[in-house]
């Protein structure tokens, strides 16, 4: 199994808590897709996880969420079976993707050593309840 780690930025973990305020539907299909990926016999693909392919962002994935007539995305960040949840948004525009990305990446660049580790002074856990 893969281990899930929220982004913290030494007060808070903002992906934590954006899921905290978020309707009980979307906080169920966030749990239901971070099961998914935390299983490490499947694969990141289609129709919950995303790869950013190619430039600067090929680090990174994204795991969709829809429900209630919103997208949801997730940013995330794996290295040696260790994913690191970046950044949350609601998706309404394709602006939205870019300046989300950019984020993430900025944060990634902060808080990773030079092997692409996430630091533990950065990371929380995230409990999935099975």
């Amino acid at each position: 199994m893969r281990r899930i780690y929220t982004y913290y930025d030494g007060a808070q973990s903002p992906v934590r808590c954006f899921f905290e305020k978020a309707n009980a539907k979307i906080k169920d299909k966030f749990m239901f897709c971070m099961k998914y990926v935390k299983d490490d016999k499947n694969c990141f693909g289609k129709p919950y996880v995303k790869h950013f392919s190619g430039g600067k962002f090929s680090r990174l994935f994204e795991v969709r969420i829809m429900a209630i007539g919103k997208m949801v995305w997730v940013i995330f960040y794996e290295h040696n079976g260790v994913i690191t949840l970046l950044y949350a948004f609601y998706k309404r525009t394709h602006k939205d993707t870019k300046d989300a990305l950019a984020a993430s990446l900025k944060i990634l660049d902060k808080i990773s050593d030079g092997e692409g580790a996430v630091l533990e002074k950065h990371r929380e856990e995230l409990i999935l309840n099975d």
